[in-house]
């Protein structure tokens, strides 16, 4: 700062260049902002793209996972059902062969009786 008092003309251009300088530095903040968005579109496509492949890839990971979870549950029921149609077959057949003995033996216990008679 200077020692001498200030004049009325210093007054005058101090005005004139802080209402020339704000304007200025509010068109040069502006012009900058622009220019940055104007440079990052190229940026701004790229993460659009990015995400967009990322969230399809997620997308059909997911899916491609509930395929798989639905196929293996499925098959472990299939598996379940076989077991139990099998376990089922084992007891028919256990339970048709000893009616084949118990008939066996009624039949020849009835043979005997026709026999004495």
């Amino acid at each position: 700062m200077s020692s001498q008092p200030e004049t009325p003309v210093d007054l005058v251009l101090s005005l004139l260049i802080t209402f020339t300088a704000f304007p200025l530095g509010m068109v040069a903040a502006l012009a900058h902002v622009f220019i940055t968005l104007i440079r990052s579109i190229p940026t701004f496509i790229g993460l659009a793209l990015g995400c967009t492949i990322l969230t399809c890839a997620v997308l059909v990971a997911s899916t491609g996972y509930a395929l798989y979870l639905l196929g293996a549950l499925g098959l472990r029921g299939l598996v379940g059902c076989k077991t139990a149609l099998e376990d089922s077959a084992r007891v028919g057949t256990n339970m048709a062969s000893m009616f084949l003995e118990e008939w066996t033996r009624e039949r020849k216990t009835i043979q005997e009786r026709w026999a004495q008679s």
